[in-house]
């Protein structure tokens, strides 16, 4: 995409404002309107951003949408958190992943952005026990179970991470055929 037609689609974007736009839930279950605050609009464009590989300006939108909407944490704190463990800000990480499991102690997001941050700090068994937290929520949350799979390997537990691992392929199967149904 050229940088002319990016600058369009900002725009025309950012025209939401103020208008209802609807947000699928992170499991795909549920669709909910919402009016298009300000909020809401800088982070569709964080994510318009991304997709289109302007990582910088999707930091930018994201930060912007955290001071603007900081009560917006469950919509924008798993891509800002996971950017700030892969910035090495593990310190700013696990501070977003908290303010999401104080907004819903079940969001499984919150556990997830944890045990990535912790996995980066070389911090396996605590990587492994905020997978594991999570998933008394979310019991077959794929991407907690593929993280308990991972820091099992890490901790040299392959046995344990081979079975973390079917499970998950077992859940991601359900999933599929739940979908196809």
């Amino acid at each position: 995409i050229d940088e002319e037609t990016y600058a369009i689609i900002m725009a025309d974007i950012a025209a939401f404002e103020n208008r209802e736009v609807s947000v699928v839930s992170s499991d795909g279950k549920t669709t909910n309107m919402y009016p298009a605050d300000v909020g809401v609009v800088k982070f569709l464009q964080a994510m318009f951003a991304f997709m289109t590989s302007h990582y910088d300006d999707a930091y930018a939108y994201m930060n912007e949408v955290e001071e603007i909407a900081p009560d917006y944490v469950w919509l924008y704190g798993y891509d800002l958190g996971i950017i700030e463990a892969q910035a090495n800000d593990i310190k700013r990480a696990k501070e977003i992943a908290q303010r999401m499991i104080d907004v819903n102690v079940e969001n499984s997001e919150g556990y997830c952005v944890y045990s990535i941050a912790e996995r980066l700090m070389g911090n396996y068994e605590k990587s492994l026990t905020w997978a594991e937290n999570g998933l008394k929520y979310a019991p077959s949350d794929t991407e907690l179970l593929r993280l308990k799979a991972i820091s099992l390997l890490c901790l040299d537990r392959t046995d344990e991470a081979k079975k973390a691992f079917l499970t998950k392929i077992a859940a991601t199967i359900f999933l599929v055929l739940v979908l196809v149904a």
